[in-house]
């Protein structure tokens, strides 16, 4: 009986020293791992809570808000500013100007339009301001316009109404004008640059007819061919806009013509950007189904870690019971391997890609849009269609809004970038 409670006495004592060393060896392991001890972060965090609570003695709150405020400003003042040098980028540019002369253009004559529908109104629901037009005509003097002004008030500021309205109407037409003829001079004089490469290309057809296939067959010799076609009808309508030549009959045929190259090369424009577009769903697509398939392999890689731990405190608690002192090393080849897998690549660049993927895609869907504008506006041209007053004029406004969109963003990225 006293044996066998010495035995197992002496067990227990073997028990407690090997747990002890194990229990020694971990806070080693933890401690040599560490850049710190844990003593030292004791002291560490006592001596930041102490400091901290000077610091907070020392500022107030007011000196808080003060800072706040000055912060809040100079993101004002920042942002202003970035807007700013945006559009004077834009203004810059021949694209921003066209797009906003477009929208200057289009805004003006819906005004225009909006002025006529009013002036109409007043003339239908006031017949008598034409028989009031003809006696303006032979009043002299100021004196006569006040006393008729006296004797019939409304009808004399219906009239300097109809009479504003018309001088306004005129005035914008003129603008309207001016300002189309501005967007002709743009797109002015790249007929040259667009028929010198496409003669090279039918020479060096005509020199090697097998090559037929490869240099016309193609989509960049139809793009080229449609740019020459537009180019030399609007130029030409330029001109008359210029007054170089004069001819109505020549002119109708020129517009025609004008109107059906826009229609071709707004459709093979919408063509590609549908592909791109579907392009870059493919890789959005690619892109996510490779980042869900990094964290489901971190998961398993974090899964199966903590299984092998499982396994070793396990067989530590066999060690223990066995009453092995060995040495023991426990390697993890396989964890290591699937952490290493899961970490080929990383997850910053996928996400980086996808933002990269999300801001094209804007672009392009900004493109559809205004291009789908330019479409249906067109088309009221082409097939001379009856539609209702200024539908032409929305359409193209809403294309020009969409376009200067796009340039905005394309813009604020350069200058961010840069």
């Amino acid at each position: 009986m006293d044996t066998s409670i010495e035995n197992n006495t002496h067990l227990y004592d073997n028990h407690f020293n090997d747990v002890s060393s194990m229990f020694q060896n971990s806070t080693v392991i933890l401690e040599s791992g560490l850049p710190y001890s844990i003593d030292d972060t004791k002291e560490t965090s006592n001596e930041k809570e102490s400091h901290n609570d000077d610091n907070n003695e020392q500022q107030p709150l007011e000196n808080e808000k003060l800072l706040l405020k000055e912060e809040v400003i100079e993101c004002n003042v920042v942002n202003t500013t970035k807007n700013f040098d945006i559009l004077y980028h834009i203004v810059g540019t021949i694209a921003g100007k066209d797009k906003l002369a477009k929208i200057i253009r289009y805004s003006l004559d819906l005004l225009r339009l909006l002025l006529v529908y009013f002036n109409g109104k007043l003339r239908e629901k006031n017949p008598n301001l034409t028989v009031f037009y003809k006696n303006f005509n032979k009043l002299k003097g100021n004196y006569s316009l006040f006393k008729y002004f006296i004797k019939f008030p409304l009808t004399t500021i219906k009239f300097f109404l109809i009479f504003s309205f018309k001088s306004v109407e005129k005035k914008i037409s003129f603008i309207n004008s001016q300002l189309s003829t501005f967007r002709y001079i743009l797109r002015f004089g790249y007929l040259p640059f667009y028929l010198l490469p496409y003669l090279d290309k039918l020479k060096s057809i005509a020199k090697s007819p097998h090559t037929i296939g490869k240099i016309a067959l193609n989509e960049t010799f139809l793009q080229d061919t449609l740019n020459i076609y537009y180019s030399i009808f609007d130029e030409l309508d330029t001109l008359y806009k210029l007054n170089l030549w004069s001819n109505d009959q020549f002119y109708n045929i020129v517009g025609r013509h004008e109107a059906y190259s826009w229609q071709l090369d707004i459709l093979l424009a919408l063509k590609n950007n549908w592909l791109s577009l579907k392009s870059l769903e493919r890789k959005e697509l690619e892109l996510q189904l490779k980042l869900q398939f990094k964290e489901e392999a971190l998961e398993l890689s974090n899964f199966y870690n903590n299984f092998n731990n499982d396994n070793d405190k396990n067989n530590n608690n066999n060690i223990i019971n066995n009453n092995d002192n060995d040495d023991t090393k426990t390697e993890k080849p396989d964890s290591v391997i699937s952490y290493s897998f899961s970490n080929s690549f990383s997850t910053s660049d996928i996400e980086q890609q996808l933002k990269s993927i999300k801001d094209q895609k804007l672009i392009v869907n900004l493109d559809l849009v205004r291009l789908s504008f330019d479409l249906m506006a067109n088309t009221t041209d082409v097939f001379n269609m009856k539609v209702p007053t200024g539908t032409y004029s929305i359409l193209s406004l809403c294309s020009g809004i969409t376009g200067f969109i796009k340039i905005w963003i394309n813009t604020r990225r350069e200058l961010s970038s840069n």
